[in-house]
C-alpha cells in the first residue's frame, strides 16, 4: 500500500497470481497454525495428536482439487480476470567465474 493513496485503489492493482496465491496460503496457513496450537497444548494425549495431524494431512490433499475455488476469489481479490502473459527472468551473472576465485593469494589456504 502506499501512503496517502485509497486502500482500495491498491486493491485493484493487484495481478490475478497474487490474489490466488493470498486466499491459498491464507486457508494453508490459518489451518498450520490451528494444527500446530493444539499440538503445543501439554494436555494433549497421542491419539488426538495423531488425528489432528492426519486432519491436516487430509486438508492439505483435498486443496489439490480447489485451484477454480481459489481461482475465483482471487479474481475477487484482484479485480482481474487476466494473468500475467509474460514474466522478464532476470539472470544472474557473475563478474568472476567461480573457477577464477581461487587464483587469489588469500584463496590459496583454502585448496
Amino acid at each position: 500500500m502506499h501512503p496517502g493513496r485509497d486502500p482500495d485503489s491498491d486493491h485493484a492493482e493487484c495481478q490475478l497470481e497474487t490474489g490466488i496465491y493470498t486466499v491459498f496460503w491464507n486457508d494453508m496457513l490459518q489451518r498450520f497454525n490451528a494444527t500446530s496450537k493444539i499440538l503445543q497444548n501439554p494436555k494433549l494425549d497421542l491419539n488426538s495428536a495423531v488425528a489432528a495431524i492426519k486432519s491436516l494431512q487430509v486438508f492439505v490433499e483435498s486443496k489439490r482439487d480447489s485451484f477454480k475455488e481459489y481461482e475465483k476469489e482471487g479474481i475477487d481479490k484482484s479485480g482481474t480476470t487476466e494473468y500475467v502473459r509474460k514474466r522478464e527472468r532476470r539472470r544472474n551473472v557473475r563478474l568472476n567465474p567461480l573457477e577464477q576465485c581461487c587464483h587469489a593469494p588469500d584463496c590459496q589456504e583454502l585448496t
